[in-house]
């Protein structure tokens, strides 16, 4: 947030120095940047259209919510206010409290920092779904009620099917590098070959996340916590695993590792390899279709991309 700040105000250094001062200091624009996260949690498109963009937390072709519960959501909010329905007050400062706090953090709106607001919007959706009914409940009997209920079914089962085939048909694939798809394959590969070395190097920028070797291959967690080496922690309170048993995790030194004569894996990526080394497996995400327009033409294609290469010294 401090960098974003230092960043604009850069931009006006040729401005009068107690312009800037007063109009643009420090304590302004933090404050209009608190403003500005908590007018994004007011936005259509995260809670109901998009979701959100990050992978971990959204699929991106759905919102945080259902689109078909939009409207009711809107019905049931003008209908709790007209009717001065006294036990909402509670879902509203429920609801702002929520989005205060969570507009407090960076990379807002944000997911799974705004998990409070389902239990006030999924209320207000389904006051607004009751005083729908309400509304209509005189004139059931009517061809156009029967033709809008049938309607509203319908576009909320086809809402649905759509959500769950993005879900379990689009997203392991569009998404597999932010869940790590080749980690449980490489895991096992590397459970199976593991005897045949005396060390293991994971290439750090192949950012191959240790976690995922622990839970896959059933690592006893007595030999890693009593083996793990640790780096100092960071700025932020992290610290970095280094090393555990046969394993290490660092910058590969292709000269003294790949030549040291020792029997070594390593693991690393495509364009780190060397020409000259021994390749011992691919490991890829699952192939996704790419899909553009180019000059009024649709253009597409499949890619299979390589997550990791195995690499062994002569």
């Amino acid at each position: 947030t401090q960098a974003s700040i230092i960043e604009f105000r850069s931009f006006l250094v040729h401005l009068p120095s107690l312009f800037t001062k007063i109009s643009f200091n420090t304590y302004i624009l933090t404050f209009w940047q608190y403003v500005t996260n908590i007018a994004s949690y007011f936005s259509v498109p995260f809670f109901f259209i998009t979701g959100s963009s990050h992978g971990n937390h959204g699929i991106s072709t759905s919102g945080q919510f259902f689109l078909v519960e939009f409207p009711l959501f809107i019905i049931g909010l003008y209908a709790l206010v007209k009717e001065k329905i006294i036990w909402a007050r509670h879902l509203y400062v429920w609801g702002f409290t929520t989005i205060g706090v969570a507009a407090l953090t960076r990379e807002a709106p944000h997911a799974t920092r705004s998990f409070f607001l389902i239990i006030p919007v999924i209320t207000i959706t389904a006051w607004g779904l009751i005083s729908l009914y309400s509304y209509w409940s005189n004139s059931y009997k009517t061809l156009v009620y029967k033709c809008t209920a049938v309607f509203l079914c319908l576009l909320a089962l086809w809402n649905v099917l759509y959500y769950f085939s993005s879900y379990y048909v689009r997203f392991p694939v569009a998404y597999a590098k932010s869940w790590r798809f080749a980690d449980k394959e490489l895991s096992f590969f590397i459970k199976n070959e593991e005897n045949k070395y005396t060390t293991i190097i994971f290439d750090k920028p192949a950012g191959f996340i240790y976690t995922s070797l622990l839970f896959y291959t059933g690592y006893s967690p007595d030999n890693f916590q009593t083996t793990a080496q640790w780096a100092p922690d960071d700025s932020e309170g992290f610290s970095q695993l280094l090393s555990f048993g046969k394993y290490q995790f660092r910058d590969v030194d292709w000269g003294s590792d790949y030549g040291s004569g020792k029997k070594t894996l390593i693991i690393t990526t495509p364009d780190r390899k060397p020409q000259n080394a021994l390749l011992l497996k691919n490991f890829y995400y699952p192939k996704k279709p790419v899909v553009f327009a180019l000059k009024q033409e649709i253009i597409r294609y499949p890619v299979e991309e390589i997550a990791y290469v195995a690499v062994a010294t002569p």
